[in-house]
């Protein structure tokens, strides 16, 4: 649980890293979450995630592939 608290964490401070620009608001459109497992849902729900960004979550999609195929799948 610890290691996946973790993990949580440090997706949480990438997404905030990478979607919050220099005006302190989202750089982007939207945000899609995307992944196999429960991890997504508990990001999406907690309150890991900046407010800002989680305000720019859109959806919400459960993929059956990692890396280039599970892009491909969320697309």
């Amino acid at each position: 649980m610890e290691k996946r608290l973790a993990y949580l964490k440090k997706i949480a401070e990438m997404t905030t890293k990478h979607f919050i620009g220099s005006d302190n608001k989202l750089n982007v459109e939207g945000i899609i979450l995307a992944g196999s497992a429960n991890f997504k849902s508990d990001l999406e729900k907690g309150d890991l995630l900046d407010e800002r960004v989680q305000k720019g979550v859109i959806s919400i999609v459960d993929i059956s592939y990692g890396g280039e195929n599970g892009l491909n799948e969320a697309i």
